[in-house]
């Protein structure tokens, strides 16, 4: 069975790694539509050989916000599960949320620096 509540504290850990920043509802809109497409095609890296530098920057601003916005709300569905007592939605979650974790967790580790 997996640890519900430490797959919870490494998600907040990671996500307050990630840089935050105010945008307009129209950007965080398009983002977040950009942020599937990047996740369902597994190319969530930004720093993808070939890419121009200002579309780096662009996809940077887009996998912050995405990856903000999944652990949150993976993390608010997993612990609303664990309180009310559905241990079986709370695995589902933190598998979920796991599975975040691990494809978002390399990319801030292997990160650029300007």
């Amino acid at each position: 069975m997996m640890n519900v509540y430490g797959v919870i504290k490494r998600a907040d850990a990671l996500y307050d790694r990630i840089p935050t920043r105010e945008i307009t509802s129209k950007t965080a809109a398009m983002y977040r539509a950009t942020f599937v497409r990047m996740w369902n095609s597994g190319h969530l890296n930004p720093w993808q050989p070939g890419i121009a530098g200002n579309t780096c920057y662009r996809r940077c601003a887009i996998f912050y916000f995405g990856a903000r916005e999944l652990l949150m709300g993976a993390t608010i569905q997993c612990v609303s599960a664990a309180d009310c007592g559905d241990l079986a939605t709370a695995q589902r979650w933190a598998r979920k949320l796991l599975r975040a974790i691990e494809r978002i967790e390399p990319i801030l580790t292997l990160e650029k620096r300007a």
